[in-house]
């Protein structure tokens, strides 16, 4: 993906008459002109809401829009603004409201934090309502949103560091963490009234969950942890609009649309690889040595095709995982979450019993 003029070859763009600038995953068979590009990765988002008749059929309008600061994020709400600011026949019916989910566990950080949240609020100038949250706020019984100066509860911030300090390997803290980042989303639009919730997971971290899926044992919940709805929880439905359009597509038209100042300084290709030896890193970086290596369709085939994994019927997984909300025959946690919570030495009761409770 982007815009060397030797792949693109003088060639004219797929859908229109003019010169081609830009290319996507394959530039053997589509290459593009500047507004052709942007249109074409536009198309990806609306075509993933439309047929899955995200606001049809007499839904509700209202949505929450996670963002925690990245590209995707940016992305995302860019792309929703364009979608509700169209004209009559071509405007996205949504109701937008965004859920801010700030981390920092020091005062001067998550202050920090919460004004560059303001100011990218300010920046996309939207009548949207903005919600604020700290992460440990997973660990409430009724959760708190912030409306004034943050503040960080000193005590659940302890419990945060003591569970991500004890687990015995980072892939474990790293799928802790994912595991209580969808809880903490669905517990916040579950206290906001909001059915639906659009995530920014692209093509590169929708396939990434596929791989996490199979190394952490969640092979049964594959199909949910990469399909455009996931109804894993109660009456919230995760939404997936970005998964078929990669990271690479979402920087290049953030580049042309000029909503990134230092967007010059960033590379287009494809995802960097680090040295790490997590399990989540590794599939990230076989995923993209597959996608540079020529085989352009990786990203998508796996994507399409994990989400139609379904597991065989089980007429005995009658109960929910209180911790990822898949359907297990265990009362209080699926055989993946409950490995996860033994890796973490002398796991706290209460809270085990804390994260039960919340499900009932």
């Amino acid at each position: 993906m982007g815009d060397d003029p030797a792949i693109i070859a003088k060639r004219k763009c797929l859908k229109c008459d003019l010169p081609a600038a830009y290319y996507s995953q394959n530039p053997k068979q589509a290459v593009y002109c500047k507004q052709c590009f942007i249109n074409m990765v536009h198309h990806k988002f609306s075509y993933v809401l439309g047929k899955n008749r995200i606001f049809k059929d007499g839904s509700s309008k209202d949505v929450l829009l996670v963002w925690k600061d990245s590209l995707p994020d940016n992305f995302l709400l860019e792309t929703v603004k364009t979608g509700v600011n169209q004209d009559v026949h071509k405007r996205l019916e949504a109701q937008p409201q965004v859920l801010v989910i700030l981390e920092s566990a020091q005062t001067e950080q998550l202050k920090a934090e919460y004004e560059k949240a303001l100011k990218r609020k300010d920046e996309l100038n939207m009548p949207w309502q903005w919600n604020f949250i700290h992460f440990c706020e997973v660990f409430k019984q009724d959760i708190e949103f912030i409306y004034d100066e943050p503040t960080i509860d000193q005590g659940k911030a302890s419990v945060l560091k003591y569970l991500f300090g004890k687990a015995s390997a980072k892939n474990d803290r790293l799928e802790f963490k994912r595991l209580l980042t969808e809880l903490l989303i669905y517990r916040a639009a579950k206290a906001l009234k909001i059915e639906k919730v659009m995530v920014s997971d692209c093509a590169e971290k929708t396939a990434q969950n596929s791989f996490d899926a199979l190394c952490f044992g969640r092979g049964s919940s594959i199909s949910q942890l990469t399909a455009p709805v996931d109804s894993r929880f109660p009456t919230v439905s995760i939404i997936r609009p970005l998964r078929e359009i990669y990271d690479a597509e979402i920087k290049l038209v953030l580049r042309l649309e000029s909503l990134l100042n230092d967007f010059e300084e960033i590379k287009i290709d494809q995802v960097q690889l680090k040295s790490s030896k997590t399990v989540q890193e590794m599939n990230v970086e076989f995923l993209s040595k597959l996608q540079a290596s020529g085989f352009p369709s990786t990203l998508t085939s796996v994507v399409s095709t994990s989400s139609k994994i379904r597991a065989p019927p089980n007429s005995a997984a009658i109960n929910s995982c209180c911790l990822c909300y898949e359907k297990c025959e265990s009362i209080d946690y699926c055989p993946a979450c409950d490995r996860l919570l033994k890796a973490i030495p002398s796991f706290p009761d209460e809270l085990r019993s804390f994260l039960s409770t919340l499900a009932k």
